[in-house]
């Protein structure tokens, strides 16, 4: 590899951090969180008719029908929970996609331009399949960097690709967003190492970079 070539590594910690924060202000999350509580505050109003309502059916106090009545209330509580659980695992994935779906991110940059790629999650009978963006410097429009969110947009000719094997190079699909005078864009979050150096190279290739 020669010296302008370069793969930036990756900050876990710093992706959790901002892939959470991202999925705090996804408004649709939010609202679907509502949805979960819902469910959570359903269960309880079930388990509390169960133990209060049930026994006070009884003729008389009965000690077993109490025994019952827990028994039954804990079942279809636990049931909405285990539902409650698994919607909101389904909804992570659905509402911080496609960062929380992302498997092997990588960013590397070399004499020509920028390449960023990642296995997507969902592939999961295709294990070697990368989809990939890539944009060579002069068809840079702009990049543009949101440190309070921790995102790097990049906006140009972006080249998309999706591979079946990166390594050995076998395609599936790729298209040029641009092509036709709009531009296109992807985007990262900024969790990848030595920042600096990822800026300086965009610099010595005269890439416009706003901050905001």
């Amino acid at each position: 590899m020669n010296q302008e070539e370069k793969y930036y590594e990756f900050n876990w910690d710093r992706f959790r951090k901002l892939a959470k924060t991202s999925l705090k202000g996804n408004v649709h999350w939010r609202r679907y969180k509502l949805v979960l509580a819902a469910i959570v505050g359903f269960a309880i109003v079930c388990f509390a008719i169960c133990v209060v309502k049930l026994p006070q059916m009884a003729p008389s106090p009965d000690r077993f029908l109490l025994w019952v009545s827990i028994g039954v209330g804990t079942a279809i509580a636990s049931v909405l929970l285990v539902i409650d659980a698994g919607l909101y695992f389904l909804g992570i994935r659905r509402y911080g996609d496609p960062y929380v779906n992302m498997m092997r991110p990588f960013l590397y940059t070399n004499r020509s331009g920028i390449q960023f790629g990642y296995h997507n999650f969902k592939d999961k009978k295709m294990p070697e399949s990368m989809d990939v963006w890539q944009i060579a410097y002069p068809n840079v429009q702009c990049i543009v960097v949101d440190e309070r969110k921790g995102w790097i947009t990049v906006q140009g000719r972006v080249e998309s690709i999706q591979y079946y094997n990166l390594m050995e190079n076998r395609i599936k699909h790729s298209y040029t967003d641009g092509q036709f005078g709009d531009f296109g864009s992807f985007s990262f979050f900024d969790c990848f190492s030595d920042r600096k150096n990822f800026f300086n190279c965009l610099k010595q290739h005269n890439v416009t970079v706003q901050f905001k």
